[in-house]
Formats: structure tokens, sequence, C-alpha cells
């Protein structure tokens, strides 16, 4: 077994309890220039320990056994590292499942106990009396506490015919204590009212329960290989639930930073975490992650891990063979794009190059959004200006960068609560705009790679919104949350346009056809042909698909030419570049100035 323990201790010191081969050993942090280095101070020899907990203040040690055997221990950095001050034991022998030093009252302990059919499973245990004796423990008179159901330490126990599985401590109220019970459900206790759970949230994930520094509502929880996370406020319905490929080893929220929570599972390669954002409406709850994988701490594989609140983001891993070793997990990381849309970052306040990068969609997204989105230039573009009065702008109608404007102006709120929140953190900064700062981690940077980019935390609703993903292929232009609000707020033109313009053509023409349907909200006539013309390069070489198009069309117009014209197009083998001609002319003749045709 192996297993690792943090303290962060009242003189301003972090130190590591790391369990591995039968051994205990003490190591403490030292901060170097560039990273911080587990110094080993001492070692003592354990066999059979299941659970270890220190007490807040860095003065004790609890450890639990296979057999139920609760051993109390001061610790000594010098001399003797663990000086045993005396021993709980449950009546019956059976394994001692978890341990929690209550964080305001250093002499309150709880611990949790597998199941008896005559016995309780949870102790709350006060050890004012031993840990007093603990100046006298160097004469080695240990206190010895058994059983500990007929001890007078004993404040509260429960849990008859069950297992503890887990246990915590809210961090804000310690008179709250969370327990895993029997694979069935969390309880949440209120010492204050006794043992009667005040909450229970009924699930088979029980195990490793922890909770968030900064929201003591914010609760996860494992069983085998789903990490399961709970707002208490909430607690009828899970907020995330993850997925493993094997069973979980250890989960852990970051005492730095508010949702944020790391785990490990058997035979991984790498610390995984993820960012938690939980709205009031469920549909903006997200979820985020990034790797910290094993060539991060210069091991071969990874056992288990723990936070180091005292330095910022660091985290301390650890293996059977190879001991301790440390890394920093940034969070105030820097994008920049440069000239060639190649990226570089500022991280931890070094500028770092990226030698190389696999493209994210983000990626993809920033250069569609430096490209125009594919709509026509050069010699197309000019065409399209003398159609359009020279008026160079309104050949390019519309654009995403507008649409998010817009989009944003309607919400009034921040990144996190904006509809379409990928869409914000890209396309709103200017295309020349090349860098970003972002509060959440962008990458895992090692040696200059690049390995994942990750701008948006609302991915599918950014790719759905730029049109971008298969299921935008199909007649449904409901899947399209733009062209929906579009079209129910009568802006057809622009809904159309976009249809066209993204090679949609099924759903251009459901548009066409739902639009024939309410005359009370038909457009002039000229500003539907007009969103005609500026699609009509999407149909090059695609005769049948116009023809249809025009068809579709001519249900929607009153105007008696505009009718025959596009009887006109709808008929065989008519080029759409003939096509933009006579719209054209047509538009010519009839004097219409297309600078006053809004289609914004």
């Amino acid at each position: 077994m192996s297993n690792i323990l943090l303290v962060h201790s009242s003189d301003g010191r972090d130190e590591l309890l790391h369990y591995s081969l039968a051994s205990l050993n003490l190591y403490e942090t030292e901060k170097s220039e560039e990273a911080l280095e587990p110094k080993l101070l001492n070692a003592d020899t354990f066999s059979c320990l299941k659970c270890l907990a220190w007490s807040a203040d860095g003065s004790s040690l609890a450890s639990g056994n296979f057999e139920g055997r609760v051993s109390i221990f001061a610790v000594n950095r010098e001399d003797a590292p663990f000086v045993s001050m005396g021993d709980l034991l449950p009546k019956q022998s059976r394994p001692c499942n978890a341990i929690a030093w209550n964080a305001t009252h250093k002499s309150v302990l709880a611990i949790g106990f597998d199941e008896h059919s005559t016995g309780m499973s949870l102790f709350i245990v006060n050890l004012t009396r031993c840990l007093t004796c603990r100046l006298s423990a160097s004469s080695k008179r240990g206190l010895l506490l058994c059983p500990c159901e007929t001890s007078e330490k004993v404040q509260h126990m429960c849990g008859p015919g069950e297992s503890t599985d887990s246990i915590v401590w809210q961090r804000s109220n310690n008179s709250v204590l969370l327990r895993g019970a029997s694979n069935t459900c969390i309880q949440v206790l209120d010492l204050r009212c006794g043992v009667r759970p005040q909450i229970c949230v009924a699930t088979k994930a029980t195990y490793g329960l922890d909770v968030d520094y900064f929201r003591d509502t914010l609760v996860s929880s494992h069983y085998v290989n789903v990490v399961k996370l709970w707002d208490l406020r909430r607690a009828n319905h899970k907020l995330f639930a993850i997925d493993t490929p094997s069973p979980i080893v250890k989960t852990a929220w970051n005492p730095n930073r508010s949702g944020s929570l790391a785990y490990l599972y058997q035979s991984s390669n790498a610390i995984k975490t993820c960012q938690v954002w939980c709205a009031t409406n469920s549909s903006e709850r997200t979820l985020a992650s990034r790797l910290l994988p094993s060539d991060l701490f210069h091991l071969d594989s990874l056992n288990t891990f723990c936070w180091l609140p005292s330095f910022g983001d660091y985290v301390a891993a650890a293996n059977e063979s190879q001991g301790v070793a440390i890394c920093r997990y940034g969070q105030s990381d820097l994008l920049a794009w440069n000239a060639n849309n190649e990226l570089a970052f500022s991280s931890d306040s070094r500028n770092i190059q990226t030698k190389a990068f696999v493209d994210d969609i983000s990626v993809v997204m920033k250069r569609r959004a430096q490209a125009g989105y594919g709509l026509p230039d050069g010699m197309v573009l000019s065409r399209h200006a003398n159609l359009c009065d020279g008026n160079e702008e309104m050949t390019w109608l519309w654009s995403w960068l507008q649409t998010a404007w817009k989009l944003q102006e309607e919400e009034q709120v921040s990144l996190s609560g904006t509809r379409f929140p990928g869409i914000k953190a890209v396309l709103l900064s200017s295309v020349n705009d090349r860098c970003m700062s972002f509060d959440e981690p962008i990458a895992a940077l090692t040696k200059g790679v690049c390995r994942q980019i990750s701008v948006s935390q609302n991915r599918a609703n950014c790719l759905t919104l730029c049109g971008w993903d298969e299921i935008l292929k199909s007649n449904l232009f409901s899947a399209d949350p733009v062209l929906l609000k579009l079209f129910q707020n009568g802006d057809f033109e622009r809904a159309l346009f976009i249809a066209g313009i993204t090679k949609r053509l099924p759903v251009f023409r459901n548009l066409l056809s739902e639009w024939a349907k309410p005359p009370e909200k038909r457009y002039n006539d000229l500003q539907s042909v007009m969103a005609l013309i500026l699609a009509t390069p999407c149909y090059s070489g695609s005769f049948s698909a116009w023809n249809a198009t025009c068809a579709n069309l001519q249900a929607t117009v009153e105007n008696s030419y505009l009718k025959g014209l596009l009887s006109f197009f709808s008929g065989e083998n008519i080029d759409a570049a003939v096509s933009i001609f006579l719209l054209g002319q047509f538009l010519k003749i009839h004097v219409i100035s297309v600078k006053h045709v809004c289609f914004y």
C-alpha cells in the first residue's frame, strides 16, 4: 500500500507522510529558486496500515490498520519520528476504513470501521487526556484506550450493522461530519443535533468523501471507476459523474482554487484535474479537465498524490519504488498567437514558444475567424462589390463577430454566464488581437510542447453556433440555436444567408418553405433576393440544388417580375453565375440601393 498525507503546520512548513512497503516516511518540502524538493526527515517501520490522518497542527498522527487498531502518535522531527501515545480498539476485530481529525478541536477524532452485525461503525472520540500525555511520551508511557466503545472519550457513535466507508469534516463548521455508509448513501451529520442524519443522499459512491475548501456544499465521492460530484443544496441530483477506465485510487480538492478537483485511477500515468462551474441554471454547469502526466514528476508511475497548500499550485505524487516528487500545477497561463498562427505561452513568469502542437478545434476556430470563415475574396469579392453598388462591406453581409456582439449585448453578463461563452472567448477579440488571458488553465506544457488547447468551456454550443457540427447537415434547422433564434425573431434574411453561406442547402430550402407559411412576417421581396445573391457562389456546380432553391423562393415573393424571374431560374441547367447577373440587372433596373437593405 502507498499513501501520502499532507499537513500545513502552524509554523508554515509543509510536510508529507509517505507510507510504502511497510515504511512510514516523513518528508519536509524545501523551496529552491525553480522548484520544490521533498527532503526525507525521518522514517519508521509500520505494518498493515490502511489509513492515516494528520492533525491540523501537525503535532499528532493517527493510523488505522486492517485489524481495527487505531494508534495515536506524537510526531517528532528530530529523534524517534513517531512516539506512541496509545491505541483505540473496537470490540470486534474489523478493518479501520477511515480517520478524520477535526480541524478546530484538535483532540476530536472521527473513526470509521467496517461493518459488524452487533457493533457500531462510526465513533467520535475526544482524546484530550491522551494528547496531554504527549510531553511524557518520551518516557515511552503509552495510554491505552481499549475498547473504544466503553471509553469515556467517546462522544458519539452510530451505524449499527453498517460499514463506514469514508468520513470528512466540513471545513467551515466543525460540528458537521459527512459519512459514506455501506455503499448505500452519504449522510450529513450535525453533531449539535445528535447523530441523526440531516441530509441523506442515496448513492453507491460512498468512498473517498471530500469537501471543497471554498464551498462546503460541493462534495466529491467515488465508487469503483466513477467519481461523483454533489451540491448538498440540491442533493437529490448529482452535478457530474466522471467515468474512468479503472478503479479510483484517490480524489482531492485543490486547497488554493475553488471547484478544482484532482483524481487518480489505477494503472494511470497521469493525475487528472477538473474545474467545476455550477451556475443556478443546470444547463450552465460545465466541467473542464487537464492532465498532470507522470513525466512531469519524473516518475515511472503514479500510485497516489496530494496538494501542497502553502506553496500555491504544487502537487506531490509518489510510487512505491521511487518515493515522492513534486511539480507545479500552473493556473495563470497566457496564450498568444503570433503572425504565423503559432502558439506561445507565458506560464509561471516564463515564456515558452511551442515547438509542436496538435490542432484542437479552438485553433481551427481562430484560423477560420482570421480567414473570414470562407467568405469569398479576390475576384469573387470584387464581382459581388459591383452588384452591391461598390459597397464592399455589404458583400460580407454577416460576420460571426457581429453575431457574438449581439448575443453579448442581449445577455449583459460575463463570460461564464453568456449563452455562447466559447464564441465570446474566441471571437469577441479582434482578429488582430492575437493574445488572450484566461483564468482557467489553457494547456499542459511540457518542454515547450502544447499537449492540449481548450479555449471554450462550452465547446458543443460553440461548434453548433459556428455550423461545424455534423448534425447541422440534417434538415432540422432547429438544431442550430442561432438560426432558430433568428427565425423566431423574424430575421429570415440573415438566417437564410447563414444557412446558404455555410453550404447547408437542405436547411436553406427548409427555411424558405417555413418562411412561405406566415405571410404576415414576410420582409421586402428584394431583401430575400439579396440574401440569395450572396449565397449563390455556394451552389457552383450544383444546378439541381440551385433550381430547387429558386423554386422554393418563388413561393415567398409577391412581386410579379421577381416571381417570373425565379420561375425562369428554377428551370433545368440554369447556371448560378447567369442568375447572379440577371438578378443584379433586375436590381439596377428598379434602382434599388442595397445600402438601404438592412440585414442586421
